[in-house]
């Protein structure tokens, strides 16, 4: 199971996430914490969408973060 790191700074106001070690801050538009008395903490992060029409070869460029965030997360990128 992947570990996901949250820090808030200047009151709540700035965050950072981190995902197995790595800062995936870029890659996430929106998080949910659900804490339940004694059950374990449910963390669901919304990755930022990247949308592209493509009509033609092209290489798909993804940000770092979110290229990380995905391989945490058991996508495995295609081969060139």
């Amino acid at each position: 199971m992947a570990k996901v790191k949250m820090s808030y700074a200047d009151h709540g106001r700035s965050a950072r996430f981190e995902l197995d070690g790595i800062d995936i801050t870029s890659a996430i538009a929106g998080v949910r914490l659900d804490a339940r008395g004694c059950d374990p903490c449910v963390i669901e992060l919304e990755l930022a969408r990247v949308e592209a029409l493509i009509e033609a070869d092209a290489d798909v460029i993804l940000p770092v973060g979110t290229t990380q965030a995905l391989m945490r997360l058991g996508w495995t990128p295609p081969v060139r």
